[in-house]
């Protein structure tokens, strides 16, 4: 049997990113992983003129952290010619922050960027992606597990990609009089 990825739920114009945790996110010195308070920005690049963000919920007292309700929709015009170079060329930057103390300013923790020409292909990506030094581009320990959804792969296929998959059919299961014993 065959299934068609179309995520239903999604308008055609939309495209929903979903963060749904931090893994092993690094500790800043000073700072125990109890008293830990980070978010996650999100940019995404389109238009190009004035990007489209988001932002999470803070998130305290763990090293992997979890962002309950972070998901964002962005607009998209899938027909666009420069939104398809766009997606072919560009990525999704995220940009993990911590607040610091009372106060002061939040402090960045980490980057990371996911590329969005998979969306050619395919309607869901759910990838971990590695957590980089903001300025140096070194990587550093942590990661972040993000879902991006849109409802249909971008690419020339109308329906997305046909996946086979196996599929287990159990027949009506009739209990037979004599197994019965009556007390």
């Amino acid at each position: 049997m065959n299934v068609i990825q179309v995520n239903n739920d999604l308008g055609d114009n939309d495209l929903e990113v979903t963060i749904l945790r931090g893994i092993n996110l690094p500790v800043p010195s000073g700072f125990s992983s109890a008293t830990l308070e980070t978010y996650v920005m999100i940019e995404f690049p389109y238009p190009t003129e004035t990007p489209q963000t988001g932002r999470t919920r803070h998130t305290v007292g763990s090293i992997n952290a979890e962002y309950p309700e972070s998901e964002h929709k962005f607009y998209i015009k899938r027909n666009d010619a420069k939104f398809r170079r766009l997606m072919s060329r560009k990525e999704l930057k995220l940009a993990v922050f911590y607040k610091p103390g009372f106060l002061r300013s939040d402090r960045p923790l980490g980057t990371a960027s996911i590329k969005l020409a998979a969306l050619e292909q395919t309607c869901t990506i759910h990838e971990s992606v590695d957590l980089f030094e903001s300025e140096h581009k070194k990587k550093i320990e942590g990661k972040l597990e993000i879902k991006l959804r849109i409802k249909e792969a971008l690419g020339q296929t109308k329906a997305s990609d046909i996946l086979p998959q196996r599929w287990l059919v159990i027949d009506r299961f009739e209990e037979s009089v004599s197994s019965i014993v009556h007390i």
